[in-house]
C-alpha cells in the first residue's frame, strides 16, 4: 500500500468491475439517476417491466398510460382487459408490463411525470457566469 492509495468500498469495486466487464450496459452516472435517465428510451422497457406499483398513486414518480388497439378484424373482450388489470394489481406490477399477453392487440405506453416530480431547469450563474472584479496591474517601481 502506498501513500497515494485510495481506499475503495465494496460498492466502488462492484461498479468498476461492471464498467470493465460490460461497459455497454453499466450505468456511468455516479451521482444517481434522475428522471431523464430513468425515462430514457434505452431504459424505458426495463422501467416498464420492473416498476412495482403502490396503492397510493399520488406518491408515484411517474404515470403510465397503456392504450390498447386491436388488430384489424379482431376484437377484445372487456373481461380480458379486466382480468389483466386485476392480475397487475395482484402482482403489484404495471398493466403495461402484462399487456403483451393480450392476443391480437397493439399497445403503446405513454410515460409522464407525476405532479411531485420537479421540472428540470437550466443552471445559471456558477463559476463560468460570475463576473470578477478586474484588478489593475501593479505599477513597477524603477
Amino acid at each position: 500500500m502506498t501513500d497515494f492509495h485510495i481506499p475503495l468500498k465494496h460498492e466502488d469495486i462492484r461498479h468498476l468491475e461492471a464498467l470493465r466487464s460490460k461497459p455497454e450496459t453499466a450505468v456511468r452516472n455516479i451521482f444517481g439517476e434522475g428522471m431523464s435517465e430513468v425515462l430514457a428510451e434505452k431504459h424505458l422497457q426495463h422501467t416498464i417491466d420492473h416498476t412495482v406499483t403502490d396503492a397510493d398513486e399520488a406518491d408515484a414518480p411517474f404515470h403510465l398510460d397503456t392504450p390498447v388497439t386491436t388488430d384489424e378484424g379482431t376484437t377484445i373482450s372487456g373481461d380480458a382487459l379486466w382480468d389483466l388489470i386485476q392480475e397487475a394489481r395482484a402482482k403489484k406490477v404495471t398493466v403495461a408490463s402484462l399487456s403483451r399477453k393480450l392476443p391480437n392487440v397493439q399497445t403503446q405506453v405513454i410515460v409522464s411525470p407525476r405532479a411531485g416530480v420537479v421540472e428540470q431547469a437550466p443552471r445559471t450563474g456558477g463559476r463560468a457566469g460570475s463576473k470578477r472584479e478586474e484588478v489593475p496591474p501593479e505599477s513597477s517601481v524603477d
